[in-house]
């Protein structure tokens, strides 16, 4: 019977360029996971709120009826009718303030992020951190997808200024092994902070700032042990600090 395998290639050893590129493509693509993830939260939010305070908007008309748009639009994007969504979704986020006004300036800014329009991406997300505050998913999603354009734009010192507003707010591990053992340690009040630090470490290194790079990048590994960004920070400790 004949071999069909193919015939091994000679392969080369990645240079450090080509190691650090896939590091900024791997953190891309970690943005979007851990963006989806936000909006997968932002569904459970949605219901939770719905079934917590139903009562509230038995009494409000015009909330009752813009949390019913933010869900219709959920399903139309699903069925890909994603026009028609951004338009309930335009209506609510213009039309309404706090929590519904969040979610739906949220799921718009995820649908232009997607599209490439990052400065209408930047915009909603902005509404949706500001209109966000006091819901710490909402505010966190809004400010993580302006930390997002920021750095597709370029503008690495205001990038860098958001990615650590972000993580003062919302981060509360230490790092400590023995609290973590003992499950006493405290938890952060958002999921994929350890994507927010390793996100400021590809931009303290574009900034040329590699000390506070590479301390941040041991900081991962410590608060964030087991993770894809614990890894990430290990390799490029070893591959660009040096260490």
């Amino acid at each position: 019977m004949a071999d069909n395998r193919p015939t091994p290639e000679t392969t080369t050893k990645p240079t450090m360029e080509l190691k650090t590129l896939g590091m900024w493509y791997e953190a891309q693509e970690s943005w979007k996971k851990n963006q989806g993830l936000i909006l997968t939260l932002l569904a459970i939010v949605a219901c939770a709120a719905g079934a917590l305070a139903f009562y509230k908007w038995k009494k409000n008309d015009s909330q009752q009826l813009a949390h019913e748009q933010v869900g219709r639009a959920l399903v139309m994007f699903a069925n890909q009718r994603t026009d028609s969504g951004r338009v309930l979704l335009e209506r609510v986020a213009a039309g309404h303030s706090g929590l519904e006004a969040s979610k739906a300036a949220l799921l718009l800014a995820d649908a232009h992020f997607t599209a490439g329009e990052r400065d209408k991406a930047l915009e909603k997300y902005r509404i949706a951190a500001s209109e966000g505050k006091g819901y710490p998913i909402l505010e966190a999603g809004g400010r993580r997808g302006i930390a997002a354009c920021l750095i597709e734009q370029k503008k690495y010192p205001e990038a860098l200024s958001e990615l650590r507003a972000i993580r003062s707010s919302f981060q509360r591990r230490t790092g400590n092994a023995e609290d973590r053992a003992k499950e006493t340690e405290p938890q952060d009040l958002v999921p994929g902070l350890s994507t927010v630090a390793w996100q400021e470490v590809l931009v303290l290194e574009k900034m040329t700032r590699m000390e506070e790079a590479a301390k941040l990048a041991t900081e991962i590994q410590s608060h964030y042990p087991g993770t894809s960004d614990a890894s990430q920070a290990r390799t490029w400790l070893a591959i660009v600090a040096g260490k």
